[in-house]
């Protein structure tokens, strides 16, 4: 496919080559003439030629004495003999003598006498419509209607010699191209220059083309002197004139520069008529001009504007670099062959070669475009599967650590639970145990949700001022107790330790927590230290040292690696190996990275350098309920929970404080109690069904709002954490985000600092309390319809072309309108499935009686809501 795709190519940028080669484009074609014209000019004037002009100074010079113009022809006669005298070889008069004047017989006397030829000037007249000519005419003849000659008075003994002073301009006004010979009713003449040559006997060494013309180079101008220094010294017998004396040897040419008829432009700009003509004699005799280069040239130049893309196609594949190097060095061979032109008096027109290597560059560009569009189209799409693979890794991740971190938050508040009975110390050992393996198992969970935010560059720090002392006390006194029985001493090593910094503590707490619980693990016996000291540049180096078993050098590196375990003396590092790579990523978060330093059998150093910026210690905030005190018994809090065995939980940790709970398993049931009843708080999760607890915290805020009712306490429980998660708690209504699994002391605290001092539930009628269980049937049954209702159309889709699954789904919908009296959703359920239950199935009232039923269904559920 490919190769035909470049041999396509090829071919077209051949036949544009041809193309412009056959039909050349004419305005492009005279420029490049014009260009080799101007190259190619000599900065010399031609040698043994010489002009005199008749200028408008020598019209006021000479009108005294001979006359005004036109002078008479007696005039010319006394020039001719004077500039015989001076040795001229030849006079060429480039003057119009059509009409008979005063002086003919002198001036045709003296052109009978021997001595320098004088040659005189004829003109053509235009044709309107092909003259009848005498004979056959050449091909190579120029043809006009009519010739202007000079007089018959100036004809003697001897024939005039004659040569055609006008040729034909191209079609932009420029002369370029001279004809040689001319031909009209009165008979054949050559181009003038060309009748200089031969009166002298000279050949012409410019060779025509097909159509008869010479392109002659005209550079510098010759020799040109006022024609009235000519007159005076022929009048005054000045033969020592320097103008006479350039006359020896020349071929002296006398025109009218004051004419502005005789004004001619060519490629070298605007020329007198009588000048143009010295330089077409004087190029015509030492052969300076250009001819065309010949069609096999051209073809070959054609051929080899086709290299590029007959390479490509010998190799079968695109390189747009390639071709531009192939195209550069065309380019620089295209100009070595308009040298090599130039030497052989050749002029190249390289547009057909331009224009194919043009194409050949500008195809080869629009298909490695083309290439190129795929490739980032496939990058992208490469790119957005990545993405989408690692978006689903999060939320997988995500989904599953709210799955773990429910149970788990039961197990470990069951075990909180029973560590408060009377235990044996067998027991007791045996429930540290069970809590130490669950809080791994929670560090578990929140290393691969890092891992995950972090490979999506989603983790975000949350810097705040921070106590730092406070902070590192309290972290080494709990890592401390964790070391338990194990011959390990925890020390703090600090100096001058800043009071008040403003830096994320859970990060930075989550980092040294996990330096310090290695070096706890691998150190069987001995010290670890948290050294904190102040380095000159005012950053700040936390450092982890141990007394353990060391890592092995090879790999150190290795043990930031995730999911990897370096190897350390005999024992291996163990776990996921993610916890060294979470934190090196936190503290190049934090403006660091950390380095360790390791000897195997004698221990380990992890350090770390990152900017702790001092800060004002915050002002104390209370929450709305006021300072943290005890709960007042008698507190009704609602208990939106799904899950019964965490629902279980939080009722046996909190009936024995005192509180009255009341739980809703879904979204909709949370919402209509919350609306109907006064509480005292809501611990609200979540993931409910049917309405998401933020929808239900916003449903809560709303109806407050527009009754008038005191603002109830409302705890979020999720097993989110991130800034995004609490952000979106609160912008719900929640007052406080608490991340599962959640200890029962923290879950107390978070109690105390929101409940009432005194119960809303008791301040309300009586009746309020015991009309809750009354309106419950009624409020699940509207809150399972809500669910149901909400993935009906899921549900129809994936068994209507079931019939007894599609007829059982219908019966379990006519149930739930029933549930909540909904007529028209009972009448559209009903008529499907009349129609399901015939034997014939009619396709078009199918259909319609199903868009019955989901317009039905979508009404019972905006009435719901």
């Amino acid at each position: 496919m490919l190769r035909r795709t470049l041999a396509i190519q090829a071919l077209l940028a051949a036949l544009l080559g041809l193309a412009l080669l056959l039909a050349p484009w004419a305005p492009l074609q005279r420029f490049w003439l014009d260009a080799q014209l101007r190259w190619a000019a000599s900065t010399q004037p031609p040698s043994e030629v010489l002009v005199f002009d008749i200028d408008d100074a020598s019209l006021a010079a000479l009108r005294d004495d001979i006359g005004p113009w036109p002078f008479g022809r007696d005039v010319y006669a006394l020039v001719l003999e004077v500039l015989r005298d001076a040795g001229a070889r030849a006079v060429v008069l480039d003057l119009m003598l059509a009409d008979p004047r005063p002086g003919d017989e002198a001036l045709a006397r003296a052109m009978q006498r021997p001595g320098a030829p004088m040659l005189l000037a004829a003109a053509g007249v235009p044709p309107v419509r092909p003259p009848r000519l005498a004979g056959p005419v050449p091909d190579d003849h120029q043809v006009w209607a009519q010739m202007s000659l000079p007089s018959p008075s100036l004809t003697g003994e001897r024939a005039l010699q004659v040569g055609v002073i006008t040729t034909p301009l191209d079609e932009d006004g420029v002369l370029r191209h001279w004809a040689l010979w001319h031909a009209a009713p009165e008979g054949r003449w050559p181009l003038l220059p060309l009748a200089v040559l031969q009166a002298l006997g000279e050949p012409s060494l410019l060779v025509a083309d097909a159509n008869g013309r010479v392109t002659p180079i005209l550079g510098q101008e010759p020799l040109v002197f006022p024609f009235h220094r000519l007159v005076r010294s022929a009048r005054d017998g000045a033969v020592q004139d320097s103008a006479l004396r350039a006359a020896r040897g020349a071929v002296v040419f006398i025109g009218a520069g004051s004419l502005l008829g005789d004004r001619v432009m060519t490629a070298m700009g605007q020329r007198h008529g009588t000048v143009l003509l010295a330089q077409a004699y004087a190029a015509m005799r030492d052969g300076q001009g250009l001819r065309a280069l010949a069609p096999i040239q051209q073809l070959g130049l054609l051929m080899l504007a086709l290299v590029p893309a007959l390479h490509a196609l010998l190799r079968g594949r695109y390189d747009l670099r390639l071709c531009v190097r192939s195209s550069a060095w065309v380019v620089l061979l295209l100009v070595l062959a308009m040298l090599a032109a130039h030497g052989l008096k050749r002029w190249v027109d390289p547009s057909p070669a331009l224009a194919v290597l043009l194409a050949v560059a500008w195809m080869h560009g629009l298909w490695q475009g083309r290439m190129s569009r795929r490739e980032a189209e496939r990058l992208r799409a490469q790119q957005g599967l990545a993405e989408q693979t690692a978006e689903a890794k999060a939320r997988f991740l995500s989904n599953v650590s709210q799955e773990l971190r429910t149970p788990l938050s039961t197990v470990m508040g069951a075990a909180e639970l029973l560590e408060l009975g009377e235990l044996s110390e067998a027991q007791r050992r045996q429930l540290r145990l069970l809590l130490g393996a669950s809080r791994s198992l929670q560090r578990l969970i929140d290393e691969l949700l890092d891992y995950s935010h972090l490979d999506l560059q989603r983790l975000r720090l949350q810097p705040g001022a921070v106590h730092l002392p406070s902070l590192l006390q309290e972290l080494m006194q709990q890592q401390q107790r964790q070391a338990g029985d194990a011959d390990v001493r925890c020390e703090l090593i600090s100096a001058d330790l800043p009071e008040w910094v403003h830096v994320d503590a859970a990060r930075l707490t989550q980092v040294l927590g996990n330096l310090l619980r290695n070096a706890i693990q691998f150190s069987p016996h001995g010290r670890v230290t948290l050294e904190l000291r102040q380095q000159a540049d005012g950053r700040f180096e936390f450092a982890v040292s141990d007394t353990g078993i060391g890592i092995a050098g090879s790999q150190l590196q290795r043990i930031f690696e995730p999911f990897s375990q370096g190897q350390g003396g005999e024992q291996q590092l163990g776990g996921t190996g993610l916890g060294l790579a979470v934190s090196r990523e936190l503290v190049r978060l934090m403006g660091g990275d950390i380095e360790v330093q390791s000897v195997p059998g004698a221990g380990s150093r992890f350090a770390f350098t990152i900017d702790l910026p001092g800060t004002e210690a915050p002002a104390p905030t209370e929450p709305s309920g006021g300072a943290t005190r005890a709960l007042t018994p008698g507190l009704t809090l609602l208990l939106a929970e799904a899950d019964e065995l965490h629902a279980a939980l939080h009722i046996a940790q909190l009936e024995p404080q005192g509180l009255r709970l009341e739980r809703a398993a879904n979204g909709h049931l949370a919402l209509a109690l919350a609306q109907r009843l006064p509480f005292d708080l809501v611990l609200l999760d979540l993931q409910l069904p049917g309405l998401d607890g933020h929808r239900v915290a916003r449903g809560i805020r709303e109806h407050e709002a527009q009754h008038g009712l005191p603002r109830v306490p409302i705890l979020a429980l999720s097993a989110h954490s991130g800034m995004q998660a609490v952000q979106a708690s609160l912008e719900a209504g929640c007052d406080e985000h608490l991340c599962k699994p959640l200890s029962f002391s923290l879950l107390l605290q978070a109690l105390q600092r929101w409940a009432p001092a005194q119960s809303r539930a008791s301040q309300a009628t009586a009746l309020a309390l015991e009309d809750l269980h009354a309106l419950a049937p009624a409020t699940q049954r509207h809150a399972h319809a809500a669910v149901f209702l909400g993935r009906w159309g899921e549900a129809w889709a994936g068994v209507r072309t079931d019939a007894a699954r599609s007829r059982a789904l219908l019966a379990d919908l006519l149930e739930c309108a029933r549930g909540i009296g909904d007529e028209p959703l009972q009448q559209a359920a009903q008529r499907l499935d009349e129609l399901l239950a015939l034997p014939v199935l009619p396709l078009r009232e199918q259909v319609r009686s199903e868009e019955a039923v989901q317009q039905a269904v979508a009404a019972a559920l905006l009435a719901l809501r």
